[in-house]
């Protein structure tokens, strides 16, 4: 069974910081699109408005600070 379609329910978690512009904020868009991860994207808290005017939160996506 692949690793990712647990019958338990389990979601692999990616975190991923500095995500308001460059490699942060391109890795965020693809995982945005894969709901079998549960991502947690991050960037300073002056740059947090960016990011969720890009993105809406959900059960699997949310944003958060972290300087």
């Amino acid at each position: 069974m692949s690793r990712n379609k647990r019958k338990d329910g389990f979601r692999p978690v990616i975190l991923v910081t500095g995500c308001t512009s460059g490699v942060g904020l391109s890795l965020a868009h693809q995982l945005y699109q894969l709901p079998q991860y549960r991502t947690i994207v991050t960037g300073r808290q002056l740059s947090l408005a960016k990011l969720r005017t890009v993105f809406q939160e959900n059960d699997h996506f949310k944003i958060m600070d972290l300087d």
